[in-house]
């Protein structure tokens, strides 16, 4: 047995060491500034109402804000989403949209007297029913926010599409595939030998040794080269085969007139709630790669690699969203890349920091419009933008 752990770590430490130094130069990947990444992973915590939450800490490993309490001329805004609110696509807090987006807001008050945090709220794999949660139970009941923001679109889209099979009650069909993995675990009295487990021997080595070896897959340029190869040739990256989390994608399925009822209710029910509450509300539409026309070479590459259809269906399912979402507090950003000649995707989702310091921006100049204090006034009577 020793020897058999002795060969496991030997293992981990050549595979280190190549994707130091032969394979750096072999197979960079493009969008990889450092060897490792920022990860979310050794954050992430299961929570009964989420599912899973980062309690503590930020992506970045800086300690989670929490405001039960304010200071005079503090001005709370919480950011929700899923992981591009998150950080996924930067490498540092500085560079992600909530952290830009702060330096934004107060850059242009600070004769008002008035100090704005951006507190972010984006999990990765969120999509409006966690954010309603999170708003409800949560930010609203604990902690002080002026305002909260739903940065959003892309998720709604790939929950709708991921293929539900077994569904067995209509609930089902809005759950993201981790809820189905975990259910399943629950429900067959087999959780204690999933991944999640670390209840027994087996359960701890496989936890430690599967979600270590993702971690190298996530953050070197080996694991990129190597996740590329197998979502190329196997269409399933290595991280749903090595966490048991396989997404099959209907590449037919339109998303429905039912499920964007549903995302518009949640949406609809985090505004009565912040209204009820004396807290400004504010809706965003996300920016897609299909809608930009000047893609990059790197750019290109990563939108042929998704069939035509996904995409046609999920310009369909943006165009439907545009139109309904007239009726509610909603901005639009979706058009926000369409003439930018610069590359701001990292991939079919996420952006670069560039990417996420233009989002900032255009989101600053619609928030600062839309700024009021609790009695109501506008704290910003004027555009500044």
């Amino acid at each position: 047995m020793v020897a058999f752990i002795k060969l496991i770590l030997i293992n981990f430490f050549i595979i280190e060491i190549i994707s130091f130094t032969t394979l750096y130069f072999i197979a960079p990947h493009k969008n990889l500034e450092l060897p490792y990444l920022k990860s979310d992973e050794a954050f992430k915590k299961y929570d009964p109402n989420l599912l899973y939450y980062m309690h503590d800490k930020l992506r970045w490993g800086q300690k989670r804000p929490f405001y039960s309490k304010k200071s005079k001329g503090d001005y709370l805004i919480y950011l929700l989403g899923g992981s591009t609110v998150e950080g996924e696509g930067v490498q540092d807090i500085k560079d992600s949209i909530a952290f830009q987006l702060e330096k934004k807001l107060n850059e242009k008050i600070k004769d008002l007297g008035l100090k704005i945090k951006v507190i972010n709220e984006g999990i990765s794999g969120y999509a409006s029913k966690q954010q309603f949660l999170l708003s409800s139970i949560k930010l609203i009941p604990f902690q002080k926010p002026d305002m909260i923001i739903f940065l959003d679109g892309v998720n709604e889209f790939f929950v709708n599409v991921i293929k539900k099979k077994g569904a067995e009650s209509p609930y089902q069909k809005s759950w993201h595939p981790y809820e189905y993995s975990f259910s399943k675990s629950v429900w067959n009295n087999n959780l204690l030998s999933t991944l999640w487990a670390v209840d027994t021997t087996e359960g701890s080595f496989k936890s430690f040794f599967f979600k270590r070896l993702n971690v190298i897959v996530q953050r070197t340029y080996f694991g990129n080269a190597l996740d590329t190869i197998s979502s190329l040739t196997l269409k399933r990256s290595l991280s749903s085969f090595l966490l048991d989390i396989k997404v099959d994608y209907d590449l037919n399925k339109k998303v429905s007139k039912e499920e964007i009822d549903y995302y518009l209710n949640n949406i609809d029910m985090t505004m009565m709630v912040s209204k009820k509450k004396d807290i400004k509300f504010l809706w965003m539409l996300q920016p897609v790669l299909f809608l930009k026309k000047n893609k990059s070479s790197n750019e290109e590459r990563v939108y042929n690699q998704m069939p035509r259809s996904l995409w046609n269906n999920f310009r369909e399912f943006y165009s439907d969203v545009r139109v309904r979402g007239k009726d509610f507090n909603f901005y639009d950003l979706s058009n926000l890349f369409l003439n930018e000649g610069r590359e701001v995707f990292v991939d079919n989702i996420h952006y670069n920091k560039l990417g996420q310091r233009l989002i900032a921006e255009k989101m600053a100049s619609h928030i600062l419009n839309n700024l009021v204090g609790p009695n109501g006034k506008f704290f910003i009577t004027k555009k500044v933008y």
